[in-house]
């Protein structure tokens, strides 16, 4: 596989309700297609998978969500390749957490 760069960015906090978003952009110009990823934690292998997306073909892992993020935008590039003139494609990379708070008295 090649090398993409690869940005990510995430949206955290109380108004983001424990989600991450991310976007990774790979490429100049492609007709405004945006590739959507559902990202999921296997909490037994301990590795972020693809758990839907609607990249034909696309099936990645990584430890770290960076290293997820950065497998997908490789992947992406290769499975996409020769579908544009060396243009760029978004990618939404959804991932969702739960998290609890111990509130004290």
């Amino acid at each position: 596989m090649r090398d993409v760069p690869v940005t990510c960015n995430f949206l955290t906090g109380a108004r983001a309700a424990g989600m991450k978003r991310a976007t990774i952009m790979l490429f100049k110009g492609i007709d405004m297609r945006i590739a959507v990823v559902k990202a999921a934690r296997d909490l037994d292998a301990l590795v972020w998978y693809v758990e839907h997306s609607d990249v034909a073909g696309l099936h990645v892992e990584g430890e770290t969500f960076d290293e997820f993020c950065h497998n997908v935008a490789v992947a992406v590039a290769d499975l996409l390749e020769g579908e544009s003139d060396g243009a760029e494609i978004p990618i939404e990379i959804i991932a969702h957490a739960s998290l609890r708070a111990r509130v004290a008295a």
